[in-house]
């Protein structure tokens, strides 16, 4: 799941809300994948790449979402690429998450608390020989300001750091298709005006096709995990 939100969309709680309450009605709502873009102007929690995944999706505006990068019929009778996450419904999302994936992960991670060093490999099968990459370092539980909220909100699965280019890298395959990727970042004491609190922070992963190709972007899977291995205890 992509959301494209931001701290001065007055509507953007609002969906937050809807979607955090789909997942949670799924029967395995740790299978959703969750990252909340923000492409609404430039705020607090914006980051660098943010805006060519939006520009590629067709994003104009916000609350926005996606789903695995496809079109689909979020109640409307109409299939769309983006629609608004308010119309986010445990059917929809479960309905999405039975689609045959088109590659497997398996995601590790290793953390130096002494050195704040992340360390992520990626392992797995893709079908389709035309593979990317996207890593994603989130963080949850940041308050900060919001249009549209009384007092303080607390922003999850923010996007810090696109570890590839947020368009993703090219995955090298073997003859049968196999590859693994490794990607280590050193987690900064804070981004932009926000504390990095590796206990609060998940690697989210995406195996999908070109981003920048209609007909072959979508996502053939994904998962994630918490940067703290004693976090998914």
């Amino acid at each position: 799941i992509e959301q494209f939100t931001g701290q001065d969309c007055p509507n953007c709680p609002g969906g937050s809300k809807a979607m955090s309450e789909a997942i949670a009605k799924m029967t395995n709502p740790n299978a959703a994948v969750w990252v909340a873009h923000h492409t609404y102007g430039t705020d607090q929690l914006t980051i660098n790449g943010r805006l060519s995944i939006a520009n590629y999706l067709y994003v104009s505006a916000a609350p926005q979402c996606n789903i695995n990068r496809l079109p689909m019929d979020y109640g409307m009778g109409v299939e769309e690429l983006i629609w608004h996450p308010g119309y986010a419904t445990k059917a929809i999302l479960e309905r999405a998450l039975n689609e045959p994936g088109l590659a497997t992960i398996e995601l590790s991670r290793t953390y130096n608390a002494e050195t704040r060093e992340l360390a992520v490999e990626v392992k797995g099968r893709a079908i389709e020989k035309d593979a990317y990459i996207t890593a994603i370092v989130t963080q949850s539980g940041i308050v900060a300001r919001q249009s549209g909220a009384t007092g303080e909100y607390v922003h999850n699965n923010a996007p810090r750091k696109f570890l590839p280019a947020s368009k993703g890298d090219k995955l090298e395959l073997d003859a049968e298709g196999n590859y693994t990727v490794t990607y280590t970042y050193t987690i900064p004491a804070t981004v932009g005006s926000f504390e990095c609190l590796p206990e609060n922070m998940d690697v989210a992963v995406l195996v999908h096709g070109n981003i920048s190709d209609p007909e072959s972007r979508l996502v053939y899977n994904a998962d994630q995990l918490p940067v703290l291995p004693e976090a998914s205890a």
